[in-house]
């Protein structure tokens, strides 16, 4: 019953994943362009939401030095020593390639897929998180 309940809500949300289910077929252009949109749209609330608290946001690699110093190096190389009394460290995830021979050269991974022009076709989808039986959804 509670998936009863919820059809009607998940149609209207289905055409803006690229779904026209009066057709049964789905666009995957505009999947894409929606997704993309997301993703920009949330990190550009957390953007905010740390400005508004004053916390200084660095998107870089970094390592401590000691207790209260961290060195940071970003994407152009160049360096820098922050010290605070306190850090929060938020790494997030990135995907990665199995070490199977021919994986770079035949596979793709999830923060990839919404960068094709074109839905990839039969796709076998590898992984344990929740990330990969999405891409399985919406791939099927």
């Amino acid at each position: 019953m509670h998936t009863a309940s919820i059809y009607g809500e998940l149609a209207e949300d289905a055409l803006q994943y690229g779904w026209d289910i009066t057709k049964n077929s789905h666009d995957w252009h505009k999947m894409v362009g929606n997704i993309q949109n997301h993703i920009k749209s949330q990190n550009w609330k957390i953007r905010v939401d740390l400005r508004e608290k004053n916390v200084t946001y660095y998107n870089e690699y970094a390592s401590f030095v000691d207790q209260h110093t961290v060195k940071s190096v970003n994407k152009r190389g160049a360096e820098r020593t922050v010290t605070a009394d306190k850090f929060v460290l938020a790494m997030g995830g990135r995907p990665n390639y199995p070490d199977v021979p021919g994986a770079e050269d035949y596979a793709i991974t999830s923060d990839d897929i919404f960068s094709l022009k074109y839905h990839p076709g039969k796709t076998l989808c590898v992984g344990a998180s929740y990330i990969s039986l999405e891409c399985a959804g919406f791939l099927n």
